[in-house]
């Protein structure tokens, strides 16, 4: 039977990343990682996910693990990474989550596995990146981008009666996408009719 110690060397491991924006200042979080594997290193809070766990509750419990703040709102399921041939000869997968609103102050939480946290620009981050952000950043992908939608077009829908907290987006203002799981199933240029179709779910939803 392999040991967890295993996991990443013998067999790929599973783990997720948290994208911590702030929408303002265009930054995203990152820590300095610090003894063992990838010191010196910079990426953002994350994992291993447990046997059985959500990955997107992994990420959310990775951030208050290592940073000591609680996302909220919504969150946006990234792209995932697959970490092979790595000098250290580990194996990861790494599904990236993105979210711009937390609560609590960002502390160093595990300090024998991160040196600091610091804020950074998404086109100037620090070198050396930690192997998953490193391909992340291969792939293209801006976690900015996808929350494109403004406040001021959000305000146009009101929460949703169920799901988690009820939160919602619409995405790049072509379909409501809310956190209980519910879409709009047709693309829409207009507004008003993503409107139309918010109020149907939100009127439907139970109380």
């Amino acid at each position: 039977m392999l040991a967890s110690k295993d996991v990443g060397l013998w067999y790929p491991g599973v783990g997720t990343a948290m994208l911590v924006l702030d929408m303002e200042k265009q930054t995203v979080l990152l820590g300095k990682r610090k003894g063992g594997v990838g010191a010196g290193m910079w990426c953002p809070p994350g994992g291993r996910a447990e046997h059985n766990e959500d990955l997107m509750i992994c990420a959310r419990r990775e951030t208050t693990e290592d940073a000591g703040i609680e996302v909220v709102g919504q969150i946006v399921r990234g792209p995932y990474t697959e970490d092979r041939n790595r000098p250290d000869k580990y194996h990861w997968i790494t599904a990236f989550f993105a979210a711009r609103a937390y609560r609590g102050e960002v502390r160093v939480c595990e300090s024998e596995k991160c040196e600091k946290w610091d804020w950074f620009k998404w086109n100037e981050l620090p070198t050396p990146l930690f192997y998953p952000m490193h391909n992340l950043l291969a792939l293209g992908y801006d976690p900015f981008k996808a929350f494109s939608v403004s406040q001021h077009e959000l305000s146009y829908f009101k929460p949703c009666q169920f799901g988690d907290g009820g939160y919602f987006h619409a995405d790049g203002a072509d379909r409501v996408v809310c956190s209980c799981g519910w879409q709009s199933a047709a693309v829409q240029r207009d507004k008003s009719a993503l409107v139309a179709l918010w109020k149907v779910h939100r009127d439907s939803s139970p109380a």
